[in-house]
């Protein structure tokens, strides 16, 4: 692929001498004698790359230079100019000029300049792709669910996304996506072509988790043979997601919040402050509030931390999200291992009474499990994990009611409860309605 040029002149000499130039390296190129006629090819033949002369007989070279910008934000124009040391070119690269080429120039150097500015936009278009691949692999599209309670999550963190500087925690049992929201808040917000650096609280020691953070100097400790950057600074202008914060040591509990007031940090062995702009999404699966009450968590980091509070629920309050991602896993596995599996209806059933304590990363292992050892094109109760195969007959409500088999009310209540919300795809009024109760003493039953 080779690029297309315009060359916006007044002089009709040199724009059939850079069409020539251009024509013999492979290129296409159009050219425009004045800067009305520059507007309108660039409109219509869109080129990748631009020469403009900065004096046109109609309009002032910098006129054009807005217009093309208006047009297209990202166009790479190239200013030529006949006036030695020109004055102006600080003033055309603000207002979005990629370079300026002092005429008169060198047929090499003019081919330099092409190719270079070529190599960019290939480094731009696929630094986009990449961004668009991310989106797709971790916006809030990955997010899959349908029941009410997910797109509650969902509707709440594309709220907070909207902020660059919010800070967001997150709240949840292990295993219910609390990264994959993060990655989507950070990619839906002003901040989603900078970075999003991950920090698991809970797999250094104090001190390593320090340095980590906040990096080191030479010398600092035992080992630091060389300065290390911390992860603040690689995040600066980016997100940085501090995953299960309630594992946090007291000591960099306090020097979290230090970032939170001041915008700050210190290297280990430091003795200046650092600036960072950073935005702080944290995540946790401990119960911070029963922390505060202990002495063990910070109250005014906790406070900090969640301006923005997103709880996400566990797997098995998500009714028909169980049904869903199971069939979205049985596709992904399917493409993995080159099977046609597909899930029977005693088995979906099943899939869809058992608890899920690992929520959808135990999900997510069963279904690679099943796929994977499947010898069949469908796939039963029997074939799966015999405590999830158990659990579609344990306490079927259905079943215990023709089956004369006693349970305690309480546990009877929970699962009819259950399954009923799940009939009516996680919908809390019409669960409500078909109860006979108020929907807010069903939110009090769901609590329960």
């Amino acid at each position: 692929m080779k690029p297309t040029i315009l060359i916006i002149d007044d002089e009709k000499v040199l724009r059939e001498n850079f069409k020539k130039i251009f024509e013999l390296e492979g290129y296409d190129a159009v050219t425009a004698e004045n800067g009305s006629e520059g507007i309108r090819r660039f409109a219509d033949s869109e080129p990748d790359i631009v020469f403009l002369d900065v004096c046109l007989p109609d309009i002032n070279g910098l006129e054009v230079l807005d217009s093309i910008k208006k047009l297209d934000a990202d166009a790479v124009v190239i200013i030529i100019t006949a006036m030695a040391g020109f004055s102006g070119a600080v003033k055309f690269i603000k207002a979005g000029a990629y370079d300026y080429l002092p005429k008169p120039f060198d047929v090499e150097e003019l081919k330099f300049i092409v190719q270079k500015a070529w190599e960019s936009i290939l480094l731009r278009n696929r630094i986009n792709e990449i961004e668009q691949e991310e989106v797709k692999r971790y916006g809030f599209d990955k997010i899959a669910g349908e029941s009410l309670a997910i797109k509650e999550v969902c509707s709440l963190a594309s709220k907070a996304a909207a902020s660059s500087t919010t800070a967001v925690l997150i709240t949840g049992e292990s295993g219910t996506g609390k990264e994959l929201l993060a990655h989507a808040i950070h990619l839906s917000s002003p901040r989603r072509d900078k970075s999003f650096v991950v920090v698991n609280c809970t797999t250094l020691s104090e001190d390593l988790l320090e340095s980590d953070l906040f990096g080191h100097e030479k010398g600092a400790f035992t080992g630091a043979v060389k300065k290390k950057i911390g992860k603040f600074e690689l995040a600066h202008s980016g997100t940085v997601f501090l995953d299960e914060i309630g594992d946090l040591h007291p000591k960099l509990q306090m020097k979290l919040l230090r970032v939170l007031q001041e915008h700050e940090i210190e290297r280990v062995g430091g003795t200046s402050p650092i600036k960072v702009d950073v935005r702080i999404i944290s995540a946790t699966n401990k119960d911070i509030d029963s922390m505060l009450k202990k002495g063990r968590f910070r109250e005014d980091l906790y406070y900090r931390l969640k301006v923005v509070s997103i709880k996400i629920p566990p797997l098995r309050d998500r009714g028909v999200d169980i049904l869903l991602l199971s069939k979205k896993f049985v596709e992904e596995f399917n493409g993995d291992f080159k099977k046609g599996v597909r899930l029977s209806d005693d088995a979906e059933s099943a899939l869809m009474t058992y608890q899920w304590k690992g929520n959808i990363r135990e999900l997510r292992n069963v279904i690679e499990r099943t796929v994977l050892l499947s010898n069949k094109d469908i796939v039963t109760a029997e074939d799966l994990p015999e405590e999830i195969a158990a659990a579609n007959n344990k306490y079927e409500p259905e079943r215990l009611m023709t089956s004369g088999e006693v349970i305690p009310l309480e546990e009877f209540e929970k699962k009819y409860i259950k399954m009923v919300m799940q009939k009516m795809n996680g919908n809390k009024s019409e669960t409500a309605r078909i109860l006979g109760i108020t929907r807010q003493r069903l939110r009090r039953k769901i609590r329960e």
